[in-house]
């Protein structure tokens, strides 16, 4: 008889919950410092206070600062147990199993919350709760193509193809975000994004091709410690420079985004050129072959 898991399902409902809470999380913090710094409550209608109203503009400049501030404490709190939780627990998994892998997220909220619905409340979007629902129900749309797009292009793509065109579409999506000032045009900034997140699986795939067997749970150990600790240092560095550069281009953090993404894409053509990615792959299988035939020959004592 086969053992009930319910790790996995906890795992699953958590990230559920958490996908759910994080725009629910910054439009309450942005209606209370509204309140505070304004002394009026949050307007119902989203459309009477988005006018080239001086007043309306300072107010909406001083609450985006504050809530990205805010938002950015929120998120190092958030960053400290988890990067411990992913070195001790993961590089653990070696010895008694993976699923105590999938236990960081349960100890520790993870990932960055995107400066997406603050750019959508400010001037000119002044999106409702009813539009941020909205985009971020189109959000998930992304993770269910790039999860399609993994599994298609596979069969028939190098990996390191499939990363480049994941860049690709982060970049495009980005840039089409800083100049998106209708509602339509920022709901469709959602059609380039659609297979933004592929490289991640992909990237994971090809470095587990690259590593022995009992090395495994080491190696993921640092990319889960990696990971968290470059979400905390680009949320702190893109929360500052969003903050900073809100009075006279609010869109400047997703051009800059957009432009990091030429490092990453330098770097695979790089393996792709020198063909790195083979040479370890074939190490690897030689290695692990050397040791298989070592182990079967091997006269006991």
């Amino acid at each position: 008889m086969g053992r009930v898991s319910l790790i996995e399902p906890a795992v699953g409902m958590y990230a559920f919950a958490m996908f759910m809470i994080y725009p629910l999380l910054q439009q309450y913090v942005y209606r209370r410092l509204w309140f505070e710094l304004s002394g009026t409550i949050y307007p119902a209608e989203s459309l009477s206070h988005c006018s080239n109203n001086h007043s309306y503009v300072t107010i909406h400049q001083a609450v985006q600062k504050e809530t990205s501030l805010f938002l950015l404490k929120s998120e190092l709190c958030f960053l400290v147990p988890s990067l411990i939780s992913a070195l001790l627990l993961v590089s653990y998994s070696d010895y008694c199993g993976r699923k105590v892998a999938i236990v960081p997220p349960l100890v520790a909220l993870q990932g960055g919350m995107s400066i997406f619905i603050l750019y959508e409340l400010n001037t000119p979007l002044c999106w409702s709760e009813v539009f941020v629902g909205y985009g971020s129900a189109l959000s998930t749309a992304i993770y269910l193509v790039s999860f399609a797009g993994v599994a298609l292009l596979s069969r028939c793509v190098p990996d390191a193809y499939i990363i480049l065109l994941g860049l690709m579409s982060v970049a495009a999506g980005l840039i089409m975000a800083a100049f998106a000032k209708s509602t339509l045009l920022m709901f469709l900034v959602r059609l380039p994004l659609l297979l933004s997140i592929m490289p991640t699986p992909v990237l994971r795939s090809m470095m587990s091709k690259i590593v022995s067997g009992s090395e495994q749970g080491a190696m993921f150990a640092c990319i889960a410690f990696v990971e968290m600790l470059s979400v905390g240092v680009s949320f702190t560095m893109f929360s500052s420079i969003y903050a900073s550069t809100l009075s006279w281009f609010s869109g400047f953090s997703f051009l800059l985004a957009a432009g990091l993404t030429v490092i990453p894409a330098s770097l695979i053509c790089v393996i792709l050129c020198l063909r790195l990615d083979v040479y370890e792959e074939s190490m690897i299988v030689t290695q692990e072959s050397m040791e298989d035939h070592t182990e079967i020959f091997e006269i006991p004592p």
